[in-house]
């Protein structure tokens, strides 16, 4: 579904795993505030990899979502 899409201008998508429809796509953005957004919202299904600076902020977004169902 990701992969079929066109998101942004500087997108460049790798199939890692057809058979598990894993993908892995790059984007040049100025700022995480969006992506951010759109990221968390694929919950589980996505995963950052880089910048580590967003792979931190979407990873402490989502332990405090997993607070509220403590």
């Amino acid at each position: 579904m990701v992969g079929e899409r066109r998101w942004h201008l500087s997108q460049e998508i790798i199939a890692k795993d057809e058979a598990a429809d894993e993908i892995e796509m790059s984007l040049e953005l100025s700022g995480f505030q969006e992506i951010s957004r759109w990221i968390l919202s694929w919950g589980a299904q996505v995963e950052v990899l880089e910048p580590v600076e967003l792979r931190e902020a979407v990873k402490s977004a989502l332990a405090e979502a997993g607070k509220i169902y403590e």
